[in-house]
Order: C-alpha cells, then sequence, then structure tokens
C-alpha cells in the first residue's frame, strides 16, 4: 500500500522543501560489512551469496521507512508499506546485464526460493527488462562482485527528484577473520539523512552477524 505525504502536517516538509526545492540534493555513502558469519552459513547450507546479500539489503530497507519513499502514478510523494528489491543479473557471454525484481518477503527461504526461480527463469534474456512493467514500491540493488571498492558515485542526470534508494556492493576480500563487503547507498537528501544511511549499514552489520537465526527460514 502506498501512503502520500500531507506536506501541511508532516514533520519532514520543510526539510523536504528545502533539500528538493532550495539546495536539491543527493549523496552516497559507502561502509564496509564484515560479511564473515553470513557467508560461512550460506556456504554451509550450499545457498548462492547474491540472493543472501540481496535479501541481507531488502530486509534493512524495509525496516527504514525513509528508504521506502517514492511517488505514486499522480506524482504524489509517500511511502510503501514493502520496498522490493530490482536487481542485476550479469550475462558472461555479452558482458551485458539485466534487471530482475522478486517481490522482497520477510522469510529467507521464500525469498530465496523466488529469487534463484527468476533468475532461471530470465536468465537467457539479454533485455534490460525482461519481466515488464516494474510492481510499484521498488529499489535498485546492484553488484560489481569483480571489484573490491572504496567508494563510488552513481550520477542521475534527471531531474533530481528519484526517492528510492540505490544500493551498490562490490567483490568481499578477506583481512584476516574479517570478510568486508564494499556496500553503497544512494539517497536523496529531502526524505533521508545521514542518520537513515547510518542505520541501514547498522541494520546490514547486525543482520549479517546474525545470519544463523534466519537462513533458515
Amino acid at each position: 500500500m502506498f501512503h502520500p505525504i500531507d506536506m501541511t502536517t508532516w514533520e519532514r516538509a520543510e526539510r523536504y522543501r528545502h533539500y528538493m526545492d532550495t539546495a536539491r540534493c543527493t549523496y552516497s555513502l559507502t561502509a564496509m560489512v564484515d560479511i564473515a558469519a553470513l557467508y560461512r552459513g550460506a556456504k554451509e547450507r550450499g545457498l548462492r551469496l547474491t540472493p543472501c546479500l540481496t535479501y541481507l539489503s531488502a530486509r534493512a530497507v524495509n525496516a527504514l521507512p525513509n528508504l521506502r519513499f517514492d511517488r505514486d502514478a499522480g506524482g504524489r510523494v509517500g511511502w510503501h508499506d514493502v520496498s522490493h528489491p530490482v536487481y542485476t543479473v550479469f550475462h558472461p557471454e555479452s558482458g551485458l546485464f539485466s534487471c530482475l525484481c522478486t517481490r522482497y518477503d520477510p522469510s529467507f527461504r521464500r525469498f530465496y526460493r523466488a529469487m534463484t526461480e527468476d533468475i532461471e527463469r530470465w536468465r537467457h534474456s539479454t533485455a534490460l527488462f525482461p519481466q515488464g512493467e516494474l510492481p510499484a514500491g521498488t529499489h535498485d540493488f546492484s553488484s560489481i562482485p569483480w571489484l573490491h571498492y572504496t567508494e563510488i558515485n552513481l550520477n542521475l542526470y534527471t531531474n533530481g527528484d528519484h526517492l528510492p534508494p540505490i544500493i551498490t556492493v562490490g567483490r568481499a576480500d578477506w583481512e584476516g577473520e574479517r570478510l568486508l563487503l564494499p556496500a553503497t547507498i544512494q539517497l536523496h537528501h529531502a526524505v533521508a539523512d545521514g542518520w537513515h544511511a547510518s542505520e541501514y549499514f547498522r541494520l546490514l552489520q547486525q543482520l549479517a552477524d546474525t545470519a544463523a537465526d534466519w537462513l533458515d527460514r
């Protein structure tokens, strides 16, 4: 469900107008997330890491209402009850990628099964959006598994009003006992501040550390 905002009563309205109308801006933050516990848990269970990371990120996004903001078909600003990940699937034979969407499910096992089925169903299609029109309420999740990076910045040359988060992860590298995953989130300052970004990374780390609690659920 979509919940439109009443700008006359919304406590964030002044900040929204400032960062949308006066000083329109987006920003990106990158942090290293230790996914050693998640990696070991997934390996023990024979699970693919990418769906695990997609769920990990989507669960953090769905825990934070400010990361679920968007506009409806009529242009109204509001937030969705649920945000579904739109993720990239690489085609090594062509060097191209496709964007797929799997509806978010709080149950990891149900989400994992649905995502792997979506990937298998569409893996031979080289269309950018093989599933057609995306559902309402989505966020972007991309992977660059070839590069362990320290910073990334995505520039959107539109009118600067894209509200959903854009998330990127890179290649995880071992440093001692830690498996460090570079993760980046791009946000619009009109709906999310540094605190919200910090909470996203805090939840990522918390969920990665406690993977044994949800990998079988």
